[in-house]
């Protein structure tokens, strides 16, 4: 199953590499409901996690690299 998140680079990085949700929860230990609560930001993620994924998969690429999220248009103020 392809990674499908709120975080690009991750889903990126996971296609580029074939890694899939069920490696991620493999390598944090977690469940698979926490791993999809993690990556759709129901539940924010553990840094101790986003290390685990980062040190098993990525080890070339930075935390803030992996977990940046791009700004949410909603949210930003205008300058009205």
């Amino acid at each position: 199953m392809a990674v499908n998140s709120i975080y690009p680079n991750l889903d990126k990085e996971c296609n580029r590499r074939n890694v899939s949700y069920d490696d991620i929860v493999s390598a944090t230990g977690r469940t698979r409901k926490t791993v999809y609560n993690y990556l759709n930001g129901i539940t924010p993620i553990r840094h101790e996690d986003c290390r685990s994924i980062r040190d098993a998969f990525f080890k070339r690429r930075t935390i803030d690299f992996l977990f940046y999220q791009e700004p949410d248009e909603d949210s930003s103020e205008s300058a009205d």
